[in-house]
């Protein structure tokens, strides 16, 4: 059987990174987001605040993710992947749950988690139980 030429190690610590990445892109520009047609200037500050948390959130979850592939203890390997999943979940569940207040258009941004979603759910197959 060829061995892959990349761990599933590997990917769980490049999408610890990447989420971490994406967390400090949040903390460090939450306007550039949060600024969008339809949204009332005044709610910018409280809504980038928000931002900043979910960032600050996603370098916890990125850090802890890295640093358990890296350690190589598959279950914590498995805990951090499924505490990231459960994340992403939530986040999905709650943008679909502001579409009838924010009108269709908080569809896109509610779906955002989804490809993490799958390669959570890909991931915790191939590192099994």
């Amino acid at each position: 059987m060829p061995r892959p030429c990349v761990t599933t190690s590997a990917v769980v610590a490049a999408l610890g990174v990447v989420r971490a990445a994406v967390g400090v892109v949040l903390i460090l520009t939450p306007e550039r987001f949060v600024t969008h047609d339809g949204v009332a200037r005044q709610a910018v500050p409280s809504v980038a605040l928000l931002a900043r948390t979910v960032g600050i959130r996603d370098v916890a979850l990125g850090l802890g993710t890295v640093v358990a592939a890296r350690g190589g203890q598959p279950a914590d390997v498995r805990r951090w992947v499924r505490i990231g999943l459960v994340s992403d979940g939530g986040d999905v569940l709650a943008g679909l749950a502001a579409v009838p207040r924010l009108g269709t258009r908080a569809i896109p941004a509610a779906l955002i988690p989804v490809p993490v979603i799958a390669a959570d759910l890909l991931l915790l197959r191939r590192l099994g139980r």
